[in-house]
């Protein structure tokens, strides 16, 4: 059985650090009786994509002769010994005595656990069909068409796929018929075994995904995500879900792009929401698969990666406008606990100087305590007057200063306790819950287990329900003043909701949700805020960027690492940018700890991670969980270099302005991948800690605990932004230099007049630390 952790909570009522007795005893009493703590993750490695057979040609017609036809410069071929589709001179698909399509019937188990974490058994293989036959071929009204069947021990699927050109983008859409079972359908594409594959979505450990087998599932990205000290005692208070592992996200993004023969770049993108893997681990070859009887792909092709990224971006959707006052200074606050602290912050604002615009109070809605002693917010969508006796003044008092307000928000409801109640004009959860607008698993209510809370995911795929939460926050929230918010955890939707009877696969609905939950704020935004607000959000899915603004990168561990600490999210960023997610921000000093493990907040992360944020598309505070210990809003230490780096951030507003533009018009990202823009330069394809903060600026950030940086430094004449040490440099170089807290490795483009100009402004307040 596995000891629920209710039986000790009655110990574990002080913080785990003065309890390690009691944690050691119950990490030992789930060791010994669950077993395996990570199946998952051993089972997602066994995963087979089986070879592919031989096609067979069962027309006469398609037997005697080649065929080859042409649709909008696209050129197919059908022979006996293969398929293949070419474009520009390049291959776009090409099979050689393999079948172009895989398909497999057997249904992986997936199930939703604690934390919005998920559960995977996959296994492919055993019924697997790898043969197909091709009985026609033919191009009618702009349209190419093929059928046959695909079979193999056990299996035997019909399939249709259609092939259609929109402008250059060729889209091709495969379906097969399995009644009354969940069906897998996967496509073997070609692929240059030299070259690497970008893209995914949000990854935050690997840059080249070649030699991976990738799931696609929005999730809690997990804490230590495969550093296996640090996932340890996650995994084993939750069965071996909550620690992830290298690829679990956010924001998978079904996509991606390589390099293919000659000079091209291809891109392909799986449409629509249902779990898809990508096995990329074979050299030569790229396996697609999709848990679905319709599988949509979409594939561009250019002659420059950052005409290929933009591209990508266009076809995800650009973001949508942000509002200058949000990242014209820096964003303070989170989790606050009443009207003395808020004035605090305010004065601490003052004394040191900080350009603040926006001031986030998170616990807006109220707070309480959980039996381990971590503060929770309450999802009531209104203000908590205990908490905030005086809001409106509080809020007169803080714009009087030109600080905008901002809150939290989610799309799930928490019961009230019974004292609290009393204090409000609403129950959300208890208004909802009568009107049947919370999601129902069968007959009962839906509830996600996040931390030590249970908590009802309202029903945004009820149109009613929607317009009843819009009504909500239009009546509560937006009268209080809120303009900006943090807009969470839409990825825990649990997998065994009631739409499952209809539609079978609980991914699917939960990437559903989460777009709807995209859509939501920005209807919220546009219609009833004229525009001038801010969601950052969490979590997304292919679908759902089209509706958002911007992103953060959720909860990262207080490390350094490269799976969920500093590190992560600089590759994150990069990532990001290649996936269409183009503006995108961590929380400064990370979020999670576990100080029983050592993992806690350092003044080095700290100060580390405020040199990186700098340049990027936020800088923000993050007070944490509670229990982080070290604030950077409470140390003067750490005060007087967040108001340093906050005057950086606030004179390079012009430049990021223009970055944001780009962003929002052209598809370009604010974080670069050194290749977009040095694409002649092979040294460039492999970094993934260092970037471009856009085209003029080349940011080193320091991940560890050392003094000096080596980074590489690609064509043309850089100057470092706080000393102003010129480096000419004629074909790119590895560089070593001092890198001490207060002086990180970035540099400028000598041309930039702009930045030329910021970087003298700013230079003098970094003279003690940056000679």
């Amino acid at each position: 059985m596995i000891i629920p952790l209710k039986a000790i909570e009655g110990s574990m009522r002080k913080s785990i650090s003065q309890n390690i007795w009691v944690c050691s005893l119950f990490f030992i009493l789930q060791i010994s009786t669950y077993g395996n703590l990570v199946p998952w993750k051993k089972e997602l490695t066994k995963f087979s994509s089986a070879e592919p057979g031989k096609f067979y040609l069962t027309s006469k017609n398609l037997k005697e002769r080649e065929t080859l036809l042409n649709l909008k410069g696209y050129r197919f071929r059908l022979s006996h010994d293969g398929f293949s589709i070419f474009y520009k001179g390049g291959p776009v698909l090409e099979t050689q005595e393999k079948a172009f399509f895989i398909a497999a019937n057997k249904n992986p188990k997936i199930k939703s656990n604690r934390f919005g974490a998920v559960y995977l058994k996959a296994k492919l293989g055993r019924h697997t069909c790898h043969e197909q036959t091709i009985h026609s071929f033919s191009l009618r009204d702009e349209k190419i068409t093929m059928k046959g069947n695909l079979y193999g021990k056990d299996c035997f699927i019909p399939y249709t796929a259609t092939f259609q050109v929109d402008d250059d983008l060729l889209k091709i859409r495969l379906e097969g018929k399995k009644s009354n079972q969940s069906l897998w359908l996967g496509l073997n594409l070609p692929s240059n075994p030299s070259s690497p594959i970008y893209g995914g979505g949000e990854q935050f450990t690997k840059l080249n995904l070649k030699g991976s087998l990738i799931p696609f599932m929005a999730q809690e990205q997990g804490h230590g995500r495969g550093s296996y000290w640090t996932s340890l005692p996650f995994d084993i208070a939750t069965r071996g879900l909550s620690g992830g592992d290298q690829f679990s996200s956010y924001i998978p993004v079904v996509s991606f792009f390589t390099k293919q023969k000659r000079e091209f770049w291809n891109a392909y993108k799986l449409r629509g929401p249902s779990y898809s893997l990508f096995d990329f681990r074979e050299p030569s070859a790229l396996r697609l698969w999709s848990l679905s009887e319709s599988l949509q792909i979409e594939i561009m092709r250019e002659d420059h990666p950052l005409k290929m990224v933009q591209k990508i971006s266009h076809a995800a959707g650009l973001p949508h406008p942000t509002p200058d006052w949000f990242h014209e200074g820096v964003v303070v606050g989170g989790f606050l606990e009443g009207e003395e602290k808020v004035y605090e912050l305010l004065k601490k604002i003052e004394d040191y100087n900080i350009p603040t615009k926006a001031m986030w109070i998170e616990d807006w809605s109220g707070i309480d305590r959980t039996f381990d002693g971590s503060r929770r917010l309450k999802w009531n969508w209104e203000v908590d007057r205990t908490l905030y006796p005086h809001w409106e003044s509080m809020v007169a008092a803080i714009k009087e200063r030109g600080i905008r307000i901002g809150g939290y928000l989610n799309p799930l409801a928490r019961e009230l306790k019974a004292e609290d109640a009393r204090h409000h004009d609403l129950n959300m959860y208890e208004y909802l819950k009568e009107k049947s607008y919370l999601i129902k698993n069968f007959d009962s209510e839906v509830f996600a287990d996040l931390g030590f809370i249970k908590a009802y995911f309202v029903d945004l795929l009820n149109p009613d329900a929607y317009q009843e939460l819009m009504n909500i926050l239009k009546k509560y929230m937006i009268p209080a003043g809120i303009q900006f918010w943090n807009a969470d955890f839409s990825e825990a939707l649990p997998l065994q909701t009631n739409y499952v009877l209809r539609e079978r696969d609980g991914m699917a609905i939960r990437h559903k949700f989460i777009t709807k939950w995209a859509q939501f704020n920005r209807e919220l935004i546009n219609q009833h805020m004229n525009g001038d607000a801010v969601a950052f959000i969490r979590s997304g899915h292919t679908e759902s960027l089209q509706y958002n603004q911007m992103y953060w990168q959720g909860d990262q561990m207080t490390t350094f690492d490269e799976n969920d600490g500093l590190k992560s999210t600089t590759i994150a960023g990069i990532t990001s940018g290649l996936s269409g997610i183009l503006i995108n921000h961590s929380d400064v000093g990370g979020a999670i700890k576990f100080s029983a493990f050592g993992i806690k907040r350092s003044k080095e992360l700290m100060h580390r991670w405020m040199e990186k944020e700098t340049f990027g598309a936020l800088l923000r505070t993050k007070e944490g969980m509670g229990t982080l210990k070290l604030s950077l809003l409470e140390d003067e230490e750490l005060l007087t270099r967040f108001s340093q780096w906050s005057q950086v951030f606030s004179k390079l507003f012009p430049y990021r302005k223009s970055l944001y533009q780009e962003a929002q018009k052209k598809g370009i990202p604010i974080i670069r991948a050194l290749f977009l823009h040095y694409p002649d330069d092979p040294n460039t394809y492999e970094l993934d800690d260092q970037f471009l903060f856009g085209k003029d600026m080349l940011v080193a950030p320091v991940h560890n605990e050392e003094k000096v940086r080596t980074l590489y430094l690609p064509k043309g004449h850089w100057t470092h932004f706080l000393t102003g040490k010129e480096i000419f440099v004629e074909q790119g170089k590895w560089i070593k230099i001092g890198a001490p807290i207060g002086c990180p490795a970035v540099f400028y483009k000598k041309e930039n007049l702009e930045l030329q100009s910021v970087a003298k402004e700013v230079m003098p307040l970094f003279s003690s630390s940056c000679p």
